[in-house]
């Protein structure tokens, strides 16, 4: 958890390094770990009610990680899957990266579990990974996505849903 209390709308400041300091490290730790990141802006000219509003959705999201139960009350509908992985990849090319024309990247993401078990259906966020790759073999050979996929076969996991976010 971060506090704010610079105005959040100044072009750059020690507060948006640690907004981003504060989310990498939160998702290199959700590798092996629950973790998450959440900024709490300190208002000086905001109403009470502004406040506790801010606060509770704050914690809200810090709380978005844990597992969530929904329960299907329309006898109709029954999810047909019985475990759906979803898989949320990214990537991003390094700063100074060209060694013999190649490029250099990181591969990153995060997996979610959708589980339906005695009539409930359970979301839960999985880990985290990340690994480096000269970025041709990111296309063609990533082993850290492969082993994401494997592990979660070796649970259960049929299906997978695989998306893919470009970084601007």
């Amino acid at each position: 958890m971060r506090l704010h209390i610079k105005d959040k709308d100044s072009a750059y400041n020690e507060e948006t390094f640690m907004r981003s300091y504060s989310k990498t490290l939160a998702h290199l730790l959700r590798e092996k770990h629950l973790a998450n990141a959440q900024g709490f802006y300190l208002g000086e000219n905001e109403s009470e009610s502004g406040k506790n509003f801010r606060i509770k959705n704050s914690l809200s999201s810090l709380y978005s990680l844990l597992p969530k139960k929904i329960t299907v009350t329309e006898s109709s509908y029954q999810p047909q899957l019985e475990k759906l992985a979803l898989i949320i990849v990214s990537s991003r090319e390094a700063d100074a990266n060209y060694k013999g024309g190649k490029r250099i990247a990181n591969l990153y993401g995060e997996v979610v579990k959708i589980v339906k078990e005695n009539g409930k259906v359970t979301v839960r966020n999985d880990f985290t990974f990340s690994a480096n790759y000269n970025k041709e073999e990111m296309y063609k050979n990533p082993t850290v996505l492969v082993n994401q996929v494997d592990r979660l076969y070796r649970e259960g996991f049929k299906h997978f849903l695989y998306i893919a976010i470009r970084v601007a």
